[in-house]
């Protein structure tokens, strides 16, 4: 058992068995870990299955084991690090997922890739970055990568492409090393350091990485759960990496908000450059409308025929299309946003 300090998190006697260095205590935990009631435990930020709440596991039980989800999860060792106070799971090695709880503030911190638990059709959105949970307060964040695939005019996505990147912000697109972990565990570690070279001498990829090629990256964007409307939420500054095969590293004013429905999450996506030209996406019940006030965008996508914008239904998942939006779609979305979030 941890005799940790947090009085929010279970403590559970953990069965297992580790070689043990006295010079460098670190345990080898197994796969799956169990108490002594043969109870699984968790080591995690957990989503519970109504979407009513986040929660952290540290070596406990989660409160539904078989509903609710693991968004970021860890394995393999435990140590404690006496210069930060805390006890961490993770490994084998630096890529790997990491999960901290710093016991006196009640707080836990995770690293890797994650599942935010998402139900948004034929729209792929796959998540690496870091998570935070304070248990006092109850808040959530996320920031990293996230990488968004969905069928749309290619030329269309061109066309906003090469406007963010003649407009790519005030805010300097630094890669740090959280942007570095983020892109190794996306394409491995030593194409991983090759890329992270290319863009910091030019700030693109000699070789756009195939990894990487989604129709939209976002990156160093934190997402903050909002218990009150379940939902996902980034404001103000966002900021885009790539588009398709294009790096734009472009810093723009927006929101980016994903909210958990009874049939379907909805994704919403705002975003204004520095030149004021903004770009909308909203993809609800299988349909993904679109619309900006760069009027070559929208001519993309109404040049494609209507039933090219067709996807139908795919390993269960429902069928899919994509659309114009009316022209007054942000006036009301902005309206209406900023009174809720």
């Amino acid at each position: 058992m941890i005799k940790h300090s947090c009085t929010l998190l279970n403590k559970e006697w953990v069965r297992f068995r580790s070689i043990v260095d006295p010079k460098n205590i670190r345990f080898v935990l197994e796969k799956e870990l169990y108490n002594e009631q043969d109870n699984l435990l968790s080591t995690a930020l957990v989503m519970s299955f109504d979407s009513t709440d986040f929660y952290s596991t540290f070596l406990s039980r989660k409160k539904r084991t078989a509903l609710d989800l693991s968004v970021l999860t860890a394995s393999y060792t435990l140590q404690y690090d006496n210069n930060t106070s805390a006890y961490i799971v993770g490994g084998p090695d630096s890529l790997s997922n990491y999960y901290t709880l710093y016991d006196k503030e009640c707080k836990t911190v995770g690293e890797g890739v994650m599942d935010l638990g998402l139900d948004l059709g034929q729209v792929t959105l796959n998540s690496v970055g870091n998570a935070m949970h304070d248990m006092s307060s109850k808040e959530t964040e996320i920031e990293g990568f996230l990488m968004l695939d969905f069928f749309f005019s290619e030329d269309a996505l061109k066309v906003m492409a090469e406007d963010l990147y003649s407009a790519p912000g005030e805010e300097l697109f630094q890669y740090d090393e959280k942007f570095a972990k983020n892109l190794s565990r996306v394409v491995g570690k030593d194409k991983g350091e090759t890329l992270l070279v290319d863009l910091e001498m030019t700030d693109e990829y000699s070789k756009f990485p195939d990894e990487m090629s989604n129709s939209i990256v976002f990156a160093k964007t934190k997402l903050k759960w909002d218990n009150k409307n379940k939902a996902y939420v980034a404001k103000g500054s966002i900021a885009v990496s790539s588009i398709m095969e294009r790096q734009v590293n472009s810093t723009l004013d927006g929101y980016l908000i994903i909210e958990k429905g009874t049939n379907s999450d909805v994704l919403t996506i705002y975003l204004m450059t520095e030149l004021y030209d903004e770009y909308y996406f909203q993809y609800k019940n299988g349909v993904m409308k679109a619309w900006s006030t760069n009027v070559d965008f929208t001519a993309a996508i109404n040049d494609v025929k209507v039933k090219k914008r067709k996807a139908e239904e795919m390993r269960g998942k429902r069928s899919y299309r994509y659309m114009s939006a009316n022209d007054d779609v942000t006036e009301k979305f902005l309206k209406y946003i900023k009174k809720k979030y």
